[in-house]
């Protein structure tokens, strides 16, 4: 499966996936190993106070003297960071939600569908957004809030393809012939609901990446450096006399959303046969 992801990725076709993969990785590895060459972005240079891009701040610098792209590179690192940990609470929390509502079926697939339509009638931010201020502003509480709150869409599919899938004649042919239902859900509900389970979960790193620099940007993320704070906060103040302040973060939120959502319409394409069949 994944060396036919791999070859799908090079047609023509999938040229868009693969540049969502190219930014991707490219931001990755700049925000994992450019703190290590570029230095730390705490240190302040107070004769150098909102300073244009030039040569020695790329960036240029903020109300504090800071390099901005060393500011830049620590927040996308945290932004990354929360964004795919997100994805993975909300898939863990979706999945397991809807493999046994669907797999199960009877009172826990009523119980389950009902709890998961009452937290889809809220919008998402507004959950996370009570979840934080319930637990308190800090990146852990701002992962699960979010995670939580994106967990009702890839619970939905889950239980789609585990109805779908117990009902095939394979499923009864096991089940027929004595075998464990945890087995017939980890060898064949699991492993057949794997691929649209996950494009859902990947297209949700892009939002949460959104979503937590929103969160950061009303100061409900907590302290730590994050792209979202970086649009917020004191540099407000000097967004006219500085706009690079505002510019290049906000930039680069973009570039990374945007390389992301471009990987999973990749992955999607090269997973889904219809979309393969229509595209070549």
């Amino acid at each position: 499966m994944i060396q036919a992801v791999l070859q799908c990725f090079m047609r023509p076709a999938y040229m868009a996936g693969s540049i969502g993969v190219l930014i991707t990785v490219t931001v990755v590895a700049i925000a994992l190993l450019a703190p290590m060459l570029i230095g730390s972005p705490n240190s302040q240079m107070y004769t150098e106070r909102l300073e244009g891009p030039s040569y020695r701040h790329f960036f240029g610098t903020d109300h504090l003297g800071r390099d901005q792209l060393r500011s830049i590179v620590d927040g996308a690192r945290r932004s990354l960071l929360v964004g795919f940990a997100v994805a993975i609470v909300s898939g863990a929390i979706g999945g397991v939600l809807g493999l046994a509502s669907g797999y199960l079926g009877g009172w826990i697939d009523l119980v389950t569908q009902r709890l998961i339509d009452s937290m889809m009638a809220l919008p998402f931010l507004v959950l996370a957004l009570a979840i934080v201020t319930v637990v308190g502003p800090s990146a852990i509480a701002v992962t699960i809030s979010l995670g939580v709150a994106f967990s009702p869409l890839p619970a939905r599919v889950a239980r789609t393809g585990a109805v779908s899938i117990r009902a095939e004649g394979y499923v009864q042919a096991a089940r027929s012939i004595g075998a464990d239902p945890l087995s017939i859900l980890i060898r064949h509900v699991i492993r057949n609901a794997a691929g649209p389970f996950s494009i859902v979960v990947a297209a949700q790193v892009g939002t949460a990446i959104l979503s937590e620099a929103s969160l950061s940007f009303l100061g409900l993320a907590g302290t730590g450096p994050s792209l979202g704070t970086l649009l917020g906060g004191e540099v407000q103040f000097y967004m006219h006399a500085a706009p690079w302040l505002i510019i290049f973060p906000g930039l680069t939120l973009g570039a990374i959303v945007l390389g992301v959502n471009l990987m999973t319409d990749g992955l999607t394409s090269a997973i889904n046969p219809t979309v393969q069949r229509f595209s070549t």
